[in-house]
């Protein structure tokens, strides 16, 4: 019996093409697809066609026993070195040099500490000159990692995510990243020659990530793009009442979904903000908030009232509690509103209702449950117009069935006229017999309307 005949009673898998097997691969980590040359002749090499290569220290890793010394863990929970591993980095020289060098579709990095940066910046140089079209970059402790040049001139790259503070030197002509289409970074020390000017001269731009962590300079970020499609901007590391003087230039004429999360309330200038864009805010209010981040919260949702679809977190539906009292700015063009309530909230809810007069769409949530009598639903005199005209959904998440929630459902069950549904989704706690039996007994404004309850 030849070898080919043994290999076809043995192992059929192995007859398949090349490109099928390396879709196989694909699915296992680097280092699992790699041992994967000891189970065959045939499998030799077919790792080394693998066009994605991502590596992740954690899958490096021994054990970690006893108090954890010499280690640190991140957000996500994993666990990682403070020390340099060698054995990671070889891995990952040895594998860049033993892959077909013709094109890469993908290469992360997901590390802790280097050795040696001058490596690192060998393996970025590698993946450039075979044309990569993803990048994914995390190097958790170290500061401003300069990236090759040529990495802005790559005609080939589509998707750049820079997790760590990495510098990008914008050439003297300005073109810079021809084809990128998604980029993500954060940023802990940039200066203004980068963020004034990286976010408006990439021509194919439609994702646009930012994250910034460092409150103790002034940072002006100019975001300017004819194509950017999704937009979004995270500072959450800063103090909460702290008078930064950050600002956020903004000129997105065919922008479709803006996602801020704030928690030091920058300055926001908005310019060409397209309607019937998505909107979703998620901004802390703190105490200590001067006149200055009060103003600059009501700049920033007076500049979003063409939104079509508005999205408040908890956070920012006390926030605007505590800013606007009794008024609220309108939103003509809403027709759907995702709303999350904590403690504090529920005075603002019939307000904010009233100031949406197309809203057909309405998903609620509350956050913490309340046990007090000044907290929860109060109904108002002065039924919200949308409510009476417009209002065809709404949906209820993480329902407790408990006084204010039902003081809400039975509200709106009244006073929506053409509702056409219903959704509670309960909690595990909730009973939804018992629930069913008090929401049976309820007077419905709309004859049509259905409630469904999971």
């Amino acid at each position: 019996m030849n070898e080919h005949e043994s290999l076809s009673k043995e192992d059929r898998i192995s007859q398949l093409p090349d490109g099928i097997l390396c879709h196989i691969l694909s699915f296992l980590p680097i280092k699992c697809a790699l041992a994967t040359c000891i189970l065959f002749s045939r499998w030799k090499f077919v790792w080394t066609l693998l066009p994605n290569l991502c590596f992740d220290e954690r899958l490096h890793m021994r054990p970690v026993y006893g108090q954890h010394m010499g280690y640190i863990f991140r957000k996500d929970g994993f666990c990682f070195s403070e020390d340099p591993n060698p054995v990671f980095e070889n891995f990952v020289t040895r594998v860049l040099h033993l892959t077909n060098p013709t094109a890469i579709g993908k290469f992360s990095l997901d590390r802790w500490a280097l050795s040696d940066l001058t490596r690192f910046r060998s393996w970025v140089d590698s993946i450039i000159m075979r044309n990569v079209c993803e990048i994914e970059l995390f190097l958790g402790s170290h500061k401003l990692v300069r990236l090759p040049e040529s990495i802005c001139t790559l005609k080939t790259l589509e998707v750049l995510k820079l997790y760590s503070d990495f510098v990008i030197k914008i050439p003297p002509s300005g073109l810079c990243f021809r084809s990128l289409k998604v980029l993500t970074v954060v940023l802990e020390y940039p200066d203004n020659n980068l963020t004034e000017r990286l976010f408006s001269i990439c021509p194919a731009l439609e994702d646009l990530s930012i994250g910034h962590l460092d409150d103790k300079s002034l940072i002006n970020f100019n975001i300017s793009s004819t194509t950017l499609k999704r937009l979004c901007l995270s500072f959450t590391n800063g103090v909460a009442y702290s008078n930064n003087w950050h600002k956020v230039m903004i000129a997105t004429p065919n922008l479709e979904l803006l996602n801020i999360h704030d928690f030091c309330m920058v300055s926001y200038m908005f310019h060409e903000l397209p309607p019937f864009t998505k909107v979703f805010i998620d901004i802390f209010y703190d105490d200590g908030w001067s006149w200055v981040q009060s103003g600059r919260a009501q700049r920033l949702l007076n500049s979003l009232t063409k939104a079509k679809f508005l999205a408040l977190s908890a956070d920012t539906v006390y926030a605007l509690d505590k800013i606007y009292k009794d008024v609220f700015p309108k939103f003509p063009n809403v027709t759907c509103l995702a709303v999350k309530v904590e403690l504090f909230g529920w005075r603002l809810l019939p307000i904010i209702l009233s100031s949406l007069p197309n809203l057909e769409e309405f998903v609620f949530e509350k956050k913490l449950s309340c046990h007090f009598e000044e907290f929860g639903w109060i109904e108002q005199p002065n039924i919200p117009l949308c409510l009476l005209l417009h209002v065809k959904k709404i949906e209820i998440k993480k329902f407790e069935g408990q006084k204010d929630e039902l003081g809400l459902v039975k509200y709106l069950l009244k006073n929506c006229k053409v509702l056409n549904k219903v959704i509670i989704r309960c909690k595990e706690t909730a009973s939804k017999e018992n629930l069913c039996q008090k929401l049976d007994k309820l007077q419905r404004g709309s004859m049509t309307c259905e409630v469904e309850i999971f």
